[in-house]
């Protein structure tokens, strides 16, 4: 079975780096990448190189609804979990 690529985006480092150890921890996810704001984010998902993403709401640049908000008007994705 393939596992979930998933994508992490923070603007806090120690956030991402426990968040990446807390995913890496199960077997059936792997973190894909790291970035610091929505625009890393939105880069990754141009690439098509995560099934899932995690987001942090309040990050400089876009934050994480304004990501949500324009990968689902580019790329029709689905109901966001939040």
């Amino acid at each position: 079975m393939d596992r979930i690529r998933i994508f992490v985006a923070d603007d806090s480092a120690v956030d991402r780096l426990l968040i990446e150890r807390m995913l890496g921890r199960e077997p059936d996810l792997e973190v894909v990448g790291l970035g610091a704001d929505g625009y890393a984010a939105l880069e990754a998902a141009e690439a098509g190189a995560m099934d899932a993403l995690v987001l942090d709401v309040e990050m400089p640049g876009i934050d994480g609804l304004e990501t949500l908000e324009r990968l689902r008007a580019t790329r029709q994705i689905g109901r966001a979990h939040v």
